[in-house]
């Protein structure tokens, strides 16, 4: 019986680690799939958005036809990361240059 206990804890755990695995591993951007995704999966595509550079030379109107509205004060909510008993909340920031256009981009906390 104890053997039977150690194997579906065994399994049990294995999946619990598979599962976390799966919800974190990074998605590819494109404007589509943002529009239909919650704040987690948009978290696990901003990644590919920054490394792809896909909003560099972008007006802040442009920005907004790419992403939708931002969650607010031109800031897109990203996600959470917990640790420990803490959790910090991401947005993506915008650096504009002197004729509107983006720069750069960040995921700050």
């Amino acid at each position: 019986m104890k053997r039977v206990f150690v194997a579906l804890l065994f399994v049990a755990i294995a999946y619990a680690v598979y599962r976390r695995h799966e919800d974190t591993k990074p998605l590819p951007f494109t404007p589509e799939s943002w529009a239909g995704a919650d704040e987690d999966k948009r978290g696990r595509m901003v990644r590919d958005l920054v490394d792809k550079e896909f909003l560099l030379g972008q007006t802040q109107e442009q920005v907004r036809e790419s992403l939708g509205p931002p969650s607010f004060n031109g800031l897109y909510y990203i996600g959470c990361q917990h640790g420990g008993f803490m959790a910090w909340s991401y947005y993506l920031y915008f650096h504009f240059d002197d004729v509107g256009c983006v720069e750069k981009v960040e995921i700050r906390d």
